[in-house]
């Protein structure tokens, strides 16, 4: 636990004595938060903006391939200050997020790709990169997944389910069944590949 003695190294308001600790520790906690609080919105704005360009630039490209001719098509690739990776990214970014990204929450979920697209992230090497080249079903699979784990957060967060009836919870669990065979079947066959190895 530390002493007076560090306390007083830590921050840069003296301390006089015991007395002044807790009113030192509640000024300095509460402005902290107050910053971050301020951070956080200027953060929500610059990630919202940042997405936003990203879809942007998909939205353009994905016009591109589709009103110009093959030759100038490989003449606007040619002239891009990124190659193929990224311009697939892009448009990957831009038809998984057909309308602007409002909500943070969302939008968390799409900030590697968009952070991908301009080369802040490196490509994931090895399978993660043929992901990005398979076709939809894996990624429009996986936004379903996670669209539907933030409607159950939301909605368990003001009806827990111990507050359902137990016919709900019955009917609820039975149209769950077919998720949890499509794990059961992906889990057998990588287990069976694991223990062939």
């Amino acid at each position: 636990m530390a002493n007076l003695a560090n306390v007083k190294q830590v921050y840069s308001e003296p301390i006089a004595g015991s007395s002044e600790l807790l009113p030192s520790f509640q000024k300095q906690i509460a402005d902290k938060h107050q910053r971050g609080i301020e951070l956080d919105a200027k953060l929500r704005q610059d990630l919202l903006d940042r997405l936003g360009l990203s879809r942007e630039v998909g939205l353009l490209l994905e016009a591109a391939h589709r009103d110009l001719d093959s030759q100038q098509w490989k003449e606007l690739k040619a002239s891009l200050p990124f190659d193929s990776g990224p311009l697939q990214a892009y448009v990957r970014f831009a038809k998984s997020h057909r309308e602007p990204i409002t909500d943070i929450g969302r939008g968390l979920n799409a900030v590697k790709l968009a952070l991908q697209c301009s080369g802040f992230l490196p490509f994931r090497q090895g399978h993660g990169t043929q992901v990005l080249h398979t076709p939809n079903f894996f990624s429009k699979a996986t936004r379903t997944i996670e669209t539907f784990i933030v409607e159950w957060k939301k909605f368990i967060s003001h009806r827990p389910v111990q507050s359902w009836e137990p016919e709900i919870a019955e009917q609820f669990a039975v149209s769950l069944k077919p998720i949890l065979s499509i794990h059961r079947q992906v889990r057998q066959f990588l287990d069976e590949r694991r223990n062939a190895g």
